[in-house]
């Protein structure tokens, strides 16, 4: 009688148990969905702001006061990328899938950022006045469609983690 009893209360604990990881799992995804939804937003705006520097970019010669503007810029969005940045390298941690590409764009990212400043720095020289930046505006572009790619891996992540959260809560309602 008391084995059973004993067996009969592991048998809820373990239930319980079940029950409280299958709570802090839903609470994880939960989190992680914000938190992509969080990044996907300020991702798109970067992008935007990018295509936007570009468009300037190339209207825009290197003696014009705008030159520097851009410079400007250009340092914001790479300040910008870095606080997205330490995110996408957490994200990525709980999100195994995902790991690898995250990794390979916000490496594609920071070394295009990287890359156009440098060009940009380089043609900030008064015998280059009449010219325009061309090879920055490459590497920006760059940056675009890997900050573009990024917000498809993550729109694509979400949709899959907000599916999983439907399922479990069917199944919740089902159990």
């Amino acid at each position: 009688q008391q084995q059973k009893s004993a067996a009969d209360d592991l048998e809820k604990l373990s239930e319980q148990l079940s029950q409280s990881m299958q709570e802090m799992e839903q609470e994880d995804l939960a989190e992680d969905v914000e938190t992509i939804r969080r990044l996907l937003k300020n991702i798109v705006t970067l992008s935007f702001n990018q295509e936007d520097l570009i468009k300037s970019l190339n209207s825009t010669l290197i003696q014009d006061v705008k030159y520097q503007n851009i410079i400007n810029n250009q340092n914001r969005i790479k300040s910008d990328f870095s606080a997205i940045d330490d995110s996408l390298r957490n994200l990525a941690k709980r999100q195994i899938k995902v790991a690898s590409m995250i990794s390979k764009n916000v490496s594609t990212v920071n070394t295009n950022i990287s890359s156009s400043l440098r060009d940009l720095l380089r043609m900030n020289q008064s015998f280059y006045k009449n010219n325009r930046n061309t090879t920055a505006s490459k590497s920006m572009q760059y940056t675009v469609t890997s900050l573009n790619n990024l917000a498809l891996l993550l729109a694509e992540s979400l949709d899959n983690m907000q599916a999983q959260m439907r399922k479990d809560n069917s199944q919740k309602k089902m159990g």
